[in-house]
């Protein structure tokens, strides 16, 4: 009988209150040769702070920063220790196996930082498929060419997955004075990906990712210059291993991990050569127990050591140990789909012990084919290394960040003959107090614990798949609201007070049009993003502008071997844009990739 191992997360089990998305493979296999940060901006809510093609990008939900967002790798929140960071346009889409979009705060299950949202990336084992591989060309617009191998092999008790990838861009795409082009704007990128599963036994099984990446690219200009000796390079190490045990009605799960991120920035005409190395250990045990059939509880411990150098500290190296325990309890009917979760985090920073964050999170449908969820919860954010230590500028007095969020929504799922329909809408609000924010000095920057900001809004989305004539079909449309304003400041002189935060959309819409029949698929993608405001006082914006993507495949299999060609074409409409004021983004561009792949089944 073939291996069969059913899994579910923390955030699976105690999270079902928030609006949550997976990105699918379908969607996925459109964006080969493509980063996190392309496929984001156009097939989620989540805005993408981009400064140019292959620069950096990141990302903000419901009008948080990108120090909001928690990025979660196989369980493990990775924000930067330093910035609190993520730069979305290093993943590449080569690498990722499963994709999921959680909106709105999570900081009793993941700490500090999970504010905003969480975007998180999986990667699972798969048994019994016997021996596949694959390799892929992929070649695009200014000067794109992407390769990558991959390789995996399952049985009844243990599933290997490898990828290798090599990526490299001259990024020189014409300037909006349509006589110019993007210059010091190349890339090279190059990474090796491995996970291992094993299973001992029906009750066991053991994990071990492994990721490792390295880049290096040109920064280019703003467009009020016309040059830039600007680089940065980029490194990371990140090793990870989790043991899960099961019995009748308890699972025990214990993960380890350490993560190491290297940055070096170099610009000559500045005189600037900076180093800035980070790493990141976390131990966890988390233990789940079913105590009767409608009660459950989940027991977690957590201990976080991160460790920080840079020349910005001045040769000082800081760390940060957090230790954390987690408590949560389960009210399921399952005679009556309902579950109710509530759960506390209780967390140290050294030896002082921060304030304690709830949440609750609950789930019902009412009627078949209707659901209601809501969810409320405490969150917070530590200051980074770089808010407290940096030379000059730091201020080691800085608070943590602290507020509540909350949000409800209503689902609507229908059978339509042969197709489907979902549809979803959701009202939400955040408040943050002490939001820390860099200011300038005399001759320098300095932050501060300056103001507070609620955010409020609503999100929507209707999803219609439908199999006619042997094709399959599907509409996926999405609306976001977002009003992000600043209700408290230091200075009564300041004139931010009731503005809308700088780069954050009132409005965000997306569509998506996708027909497949047996072997071949195209797609059509579209995003709108509403103006968005570049001062404090909402003095001055960018205007809004659309992105439209063309997508399409084609599959042909000859006994063990699959060849697939894909076409893509981005912003079709050539649409002149900025997301970051005076920072250029490409025109129109296209790229076309082959993938040859050749798959052994074995039977056991």
């Amino acid at each position: 009988m073939d291996t069969i191992w059913i899994q579910s997360d923390r955030w699976q089990l105690l999270g079902l209150g928030h609006k949550a998305e997976i990105i699918d493979s379908a969607v996925q296999a459109a964006y080969q040769g493509a980063n996190l940060a392309d496929l984001l901006m156009l097939e989620s809510d989540v805005f993408i702070k981009s400064y140019g093609l292959g620069s950096l990008a990141t990302p903000s939900f419901r009008g948080g920063g990108a120090s909001h967002t928690a990025l979660i790798w196989n369980g493990f929140n990775l924000q930067s220790p330093m910035n609190g960071q993520r730069d979305l346009s290093l993943p590449m889409m080569s690498q990722q196996d499963q994709i999921r979009i959680q909106s709105g705060g999570s900081a009793a299950l993941f700490g500090s930082g999970a504010v905003g949202g969480a975007i998180h990336l999986n990667q699972h084992p798969d048994f019994n498929h016997g021996l596949s591989v694959a390799a892929t060309q992929h070649a695009g617009s200014f000067g794109q060419l992407s390769s990558n191998l991959s390789a995996s092999y399952g049985n009844s008790g243990f599933s290997s997955n490898s990828s290798v990838f090599h990526r490299q861009a001259k990024n020189d795409f014409l300037l909006p004075n349509g006589l110019n082009r993007q210059p010091n704007a190349a890339l090279s990128q190059q990474g090796v990906q491995q996970h291992f599963a094993f299973i001992p036994n029906a009750h066991q099984m053991i994990q071990v990712w492994g990721n490792w990446q390295q880049s290096f690219r040109e920064i280019p200009p703003p467009l009020t210059s016309h040059s830039s000796e600007a680089t940065q390079e980029d490194e990371s190490l990140w090793l990870a291993a989790a043991w899960t045990r099961v019995w009748h009605s308890s699972t025990l799960n214990m993960r380890s991990g350490w993560f190491r991120d290297v940055l070096l920035f170099r610009d000559p005409s500045a005189s600037i050569d900076a180093l800035s190395q980070s790493q990141t250990f976390i131990q966890e045990a988390e233990f789940q127990h079913r105590i009767s059939r409608n009660h459950s509880i989940n027991l977690g411990v957590n201990l976080t050591q991160q460790l920080a150098t840079a020349d910005g500290y001045e040769g000082q190296a800081f760390t940060q140990t957090r230790p954390a325990i987690l408590i949560s309890h389960i009210l399921s009917q399952k005679g009556k789909p309902y579950i109710l979760t509530s759960s506390l985090r209780m967390e140290m920073n050294g030896t002082t012990l921060l304030p304690p964050t709830p949440s609750v999170s609950w789930a019902q449908w009412i009627l078949p084919g209707l659901k209601l969820r809501s969810q409320v919860g405490r969150t917070y954010r530590l200051p980074t290394f770089n808010d407290l230590y940096w030379s000059p500028g730091g201020n080691p007095d800085l608070l943590p960040e602290s507020g509540w969020n909350g949000d409800a929504g209503i689902e609507y799922h229908q059978t339509l003959g042969t197709g489907k329909l979902k549809a979803e809408l959701t009202g939400y609000q955040q408040l943050i107090d002490n939001w820390i924010l860099w200011k300038p000095r005399a001759s320098f920057w300095s932050p501060e614990n300056v103001r507070t900001v609620w955010s409020r809004g609503l999100e929507s989305s209707l999803n219609i798949r439908q199999q006619l004539f042997g094709l399959q079909s599907s509409l996926s449309t999405a609306y976001t609201f977002t009003q992000a304003t600043i209700t408290e400041v230091a200075s009564a002189r300041n004139r931010s007070l009731n503005q809308q935060l700088i780069y954050t959309p009132l409005h965000q819409s997306r569509i998506r049009f996708r027909i497949e029949g047996s072997s071949w698929y195209a797609m059509y993608s579209h995003a709108f993003i509403g103006k968005v405001f570049t001062t404090s006082d909402n003095s001055r914006f960018l205007p809004g502008y659309g992105l439209g993507a063309i997508a399409a495949g084609y599959t042909t299999t000859l006994k063990t071997v699959t060849i697939r060609t894909s076409l893509r074409l981005d912003n079709v409409w050539n649409f002149s844009y900025q997301v970051i004021e005076n920072r250029a983004m490409p025109g129109r561009s296209g790229s076309l990739s082959l993938t040859i792949q050749y798959h052994s089944p074995t039977h056991n």
